[in-house]
């Protein structure tokens, strides 16, 4: 639980210094900035048998860049734990996210990448207990706390029809660096 300690005091600030008004205009690169900060629980269980329940903070950052391009930052936090389960916390890997967009050609260019800044190496049973996190099922707000380096460019095309039809496309590619879920894994 060290590393939340020191990490309260500063999302506390930078929910206070840099909270921002909701944009309600229809852009599609927002022009307001804004900073949410939230807490939450969950806890599954099967009596008798397992439980395994997750505090979590996560913290995402929006800043308009230019009129038509904008960039957020997602960084998250969490401890877990649970019956038959290894306790877990720490912070996620730090997702970054540039978006563009070409007004004149309906495009919306993306680019996002993850920053290694969360937890690098696992013991056994602590990767026990994020195969449990991780579960889609559970649907978990911080599932993983790191998966190492990424990076994920992606093209985005719409175009009204008419009044009630758009039509568009999309396409995106994600590069995952190498990650050791385990400590000692080997392959």
């Amino acid at each position: 639980m060290k590393p939340f300690r020191s990490l309260v005091p500063i999302l506390l600030v930078m929910s206070a210094s840099f909270a921002f008004g909701q944009d309600d205009s229809p852009d599609v690169i927002s022009k307001q900035g804004r900073v949410r900060v939230s807490a939450g629980y969950q806890s599954w269980s099967i009596p008798d048998i397992a439980s395994l329940s997750e505090f979590h903070f996560p913290v995402e950052a929006y800043y308009p860049l230019e009129r038509n391009a904008g960039l957020s930052v997602f960084l998250g936090g969490a401890s877990a734990s649970g019956l038959h389960f290894e306790d877990l916390s720490g912070i996620t890997d730090a997702q970054v996210s540039a978006n563009y967009y070409m007004e004149d050609r309906n495009l919306l260019l993306n680019l996002g990448i993850g920053l290694p800044t969360g937890k690098r190496e696992l013991t056994t049973d602590e990767f026990a207990t994020s195969i449990g996190l991780s579960n889609s099922f559970f649907n978990y707000r911080v599932p993983v706390l790191g998966q190492g380096f990424s990076v994920s460019p992606g093209i985005t095309w719409a175009s009204p029809l008419n009044d009630q039809t758009v039509l568009g496309l999309g396409a995106s590619y994600q590069y995952k660096g190498g990650y050791v879920p385990v400590d000692g894994m080997k392959s």
